[in-house]
């Protein structure tokens, strides 16, 4: 499963003018961006904080902050595929991802290859 970013790019046109709608899609895709900074964040915690500057209560604390919000991330990007998927519908577009929203690992999965891959 991918989450369709062609999809995205429509519901951006048709609903670029209606700030309640405009404000669930930006946020939606932040989400997909805030996931991807979190994973990226927590993978890199060996090169970035471990450095001999920081103590190892301080670096415990932060991969804890990591772990947080990588979690929080990911019940945003569930809640983001499935609005996006509700104004899809709406607009008799394809879905933004066809798989379950609540599937999380493989949700998480493609939005992270969608964010590596770039977002619209």
């Amino acid at each position: 499963m991918r989450i369709n970013g062609s999809v995205i790019s429509r519901l951006a046109e048709l609903y670029g003018d209606k700030k309640i709608s405009q404000k669930l899609l930006f946020e939606s895709v932040k989400s997909f961006s805030d996931l991807g900074n979190a994973v990226f964040c927590l993978k890199c915690k060996t090169a970035v904080f471990s450095s001999a500057a920081m103590g190892e209560d301080a670096y415990s604390t932060t991969i804890v902050q990591a772990e947080k919000a990588v979690i929080s991330a990911k019940k945003a990007v569930t809640s983001a595929v499935i609005a996006l998927n509700r104004m899809a519908e709406r607009a008799e577009l394809e879905p933004v991802y066809e798989g379950d929203a609540n599937d999380v690992e493989a949700l998480y999965s493609a939005v992270l290859d969608y964010y590596k891959n770039g977002i619209a």
